[in-house]
């Protein structure tokens, strides 16, 4: 993670802590300077509140350097405010610094102080004569909310903000002209995402943007390439360019539609509801209640929104003050070209589409990995995934020695239709136990990526009691030795030799995993589960040579010679 400092660690906004004593601590650095006998000061308009006779006296605040590190500190206990300051390398104004234009109050057009937005216990941090510390740059932001009404007071969160990134207890801007906002943080070079809120905290509205300043992809976050020192363009709230006349805003009925025929397979709950931007997102059962007047299993709602705006919305299945949200990312709808009342298509709940068949009822699904390939097993191994409650590490599972070889299993009720899971080589809370499979081309067609940076293999049921292919760990190549004896598949190929497609025959209908190995084993292709009797399987990038067709399902196994041409 970036080392990056925040001008502002906490939240609160100009004003609304008039009163609150805050410790702030002004610290610079001082390694590229000879420090005057008489010692570093800082003077600014905050002197008077911190104890100091008066305001900008240069030699009544000192800063010392106990650790001889060469960065020379003072705290202060000041009120929370806006405050202008600059840093002395004396005890008169001869050794004032020249604060560079990027971080002045004027920008280099006049008044040429520091100046910070105090609002917590804070540290302000720079070099003498900088803009930022060693090895960052001074990033400044400006808003404008002239179209978000009056009494707005805006904030901003962002993959910088808080250990984790977008902290709620975000940046808090300051009013500089009117509707306009401003505040600065320190940032190392790179790549960051960000957007702004118009309240203290993620219940009001936040940005959801349009244009070339967001990430995309679904992602309404701006993003930031950070290269030096620089001072953003002045934004309005929610637009990638500067406030025009707001459009005209009209009230039309949007109705949304949900199908839980499939969810109530598996599920049961007191109410569906819906939430977003226009409602604060509430997660405790408060939000707007959809309804089933006609027993379809399709619940609506019809919602008074503007024209010429942009809603974002999840459905949630609501078990007392309990909610379920959807997987899905939000749901959007964009007002911006509708004038008349509008219908929003029906879609199944945590799906972007239309209900499919009816899933399949809950069903024993066995689960096995082979560590045999594994230097160091640990004492227990897990399964983790969405089909659990509570979901993956909370909810997980452990696995029993199979006894035959290095294969461990667990039988489990699931009835979700499809799921995700992954095992863990030990203690399923610490992520380093984790297996890392579909990182690569080669072990891709086995997982998906989870959207963190890590990936998870995915299973489709298809009815009654299954079992799921005995992958090795951190693997897609599948161990098809069996733990109880099993049945030898039939089947046929046409044509062989071949030259592309492969026809495969079964002598009976059932749902198989199928592998493509070359004669020592290693795997090849992988070309999934199944369904039916004949497949026909495409081999055209497949290289020249003599390899084997392996089958394998719940019950029985088979293998065949394949010559491709």
């Amino acid at each position: 993670m970036r080392k990056i400092y925040l001008v502002a660690a906490a939240f609160l906004l100009t004003g609304t802590l008039a009163n609150a004593q805050n410790n702030v601590t002004f610290k610079v650095d001082m390694n590229a300077e000879t420090v005057s006998a008489n010692g570093v000061h800082v003077a600014g308009d905050f002197q008077n509140e911190a104890g100091a006779p008066n305001d900008w006296d240069p030699a009544a605040t000192p800063l010392s350097d106990g650790d001889a590190d060469g960065i020379y500190e003072v705290t202060v206990v000041i009120p929370s405010g806006y405050y202008q300051f600059k840093f002395i390398n004396d005890n008169g104004w001869g050794g004032v610094e020249s604060v560079p234009a990027v971080c002045q109050v004027e920008e280099g057009q006049g008044n040429d102080n520091r100046w910070v937005l105090v609002n917590g216990d804070m540290e302000v941090a720079t070099t003498f004569n900088g803009s930022a510390p060693s090895g960052m740059n001074f990033v400044k932001f400006k808003l404008d909310m002239e179209n978000e009404g009056a009494g707005k007071v805006p904030s901003m969160s962002g993959s910088f903000v808080g250990s984790g990134g977008w902290d709620e207890a975000g940046v808090a801007m300051h009013n500089y002209d009117g509707t306009k906002w401003t505040n600065y943080v320190y940032l190392a070079d790179g790549d960051y995402e960000y957007k702004y809120r118009d309240t203290n905290n993620w219940s009001g509205k936040n940005e959801s943007v349009d244009g070339d300043c967001i990430v995309g992809g679904g992602n309404s976050n701006r993003t930031l390439k950070v290269e030096g020192d620089m001072i953003l363009d002045l934004v309005c709230f929610n637009s990638c360019d500067p406030c025009s006349a707001p459009p005209e805003k009209n009230p039309i009925k949007v109705t949304l539609q949900v199908d839980l025929s499939n969810t109530k397979v598996c599920e049961s709950f007191d109410k569906i509801t819906v939430a977003g931007g226009f409602n604060g997102w509430p997660g405790d059962g408060t939000g707007a209640e959809l309804k089933d007047d006609d027993n379809d299993d399709i619940y609506t709602i019809t919602l008074d929104w503007e024209t010429n705006n942009k809603y974002e919305y999840k459905f949630q299945l609501i078990t007392g003050t309990t909610a379920k949200w959807e997987g899905i990312g939000n749901r959007v709808f964009n007002t911006n070209t509708k004038s008349t009342d509008t219908t929003i298509a029906v879609v199944c709940f945590d799906s972007e589409e239309a209900c499919g068949p009816t899933p399949p009822a809950a069903d024993s699904i066995t689960f096995r990995v082979d560590m045999s390939k594994e230097s160091s097993p640990a004492d227990t191994i897990w399964v983790i995934g969405s089909f659990t409650d509570p979901q993956w590490q909370a909810g997980a599972i452990a696995l029993d020695y199979s006894g035959v070889g290095g294969i461990f299993e667990t039988t489990v009720e699931i009835c979700a239709e499809s799921f995700k899971f992954k095992y863990t080589n030990g203690d399923p809370n610490n992520q380093a136990f984790e297996e890392f499979v579909g990182a690569d081309s080669a072990q891709a067609h086995c997982a998906e990526p989870n959207g963190l940076g890590g990936y998870n293999r995915e299973y489709t049921r298809t009815g009654g009691e299954e079992v799921i292919p005995t992958y090795y760990f951190s693997s897609c190549d599948i161990n098809t030795a069996s733990v109880e004896p099993k049945e030898e598949i039939g089947f046929s190929i046409f044509p062989n030799p071949t030259n592309g497609n492969i026809q495969i025959t079964l002598n009976n209908d059932e749902r198989v995993g199928i592998t493509l190995t070359d004669l020592s084993g290693k795997l090849v292709k992988d070309f999934g589960m199944q369904n039916g009797i004949q497949f026909n399987l495409n081999a055209n990038e497949i290289e020249s040579g003599l390899y084997l067709i392996n089958i394998q399902s719940a019950t029985g196994t088979g293998v065949a010679k394949l010559i491709v041409e």
